[in-house]
């Protein structure tokens, strides 16, 4: 299933810190597997960053602090594509 050690990866990150918990399935597209993540999802919050997505050190934080202050269901942020 997998072609590198991506999961081997992954599963040295579970042994270290038991916030992380690894689920493998076959690939079924994204759809299926974010789907998948909300379903076993445990925490208050969700984000997803895609292999080709870049966010800075602090947008978990600025992200939580919007949650926080303006009681919003979904925050929506700009982006700027790197070409």
């Amino acid at each position: 299933m997998f072609e590198d050690n991506s999961l081997d990866i992954l599963n040295s990150y579970a042994l270290k810190d038991k916030r992380f918990r690894i689920f493998s399935q076959e690939n079924q597209g994204q759809g299926v597997a974010r789907n998948k993540a909300l379903e076993l999802a445990q925490g208050k919050y969700v984000i997803f960053v895609d292999p080709d997505d870049w966010i800075e050190h602090d947008t978990l934080d600025e992200i939580y602090w919007e949650f926080k202050t303006t009681k919003s269901a979904v925050i929506e942020f700009n982006f700027n594509p790197i070409l």
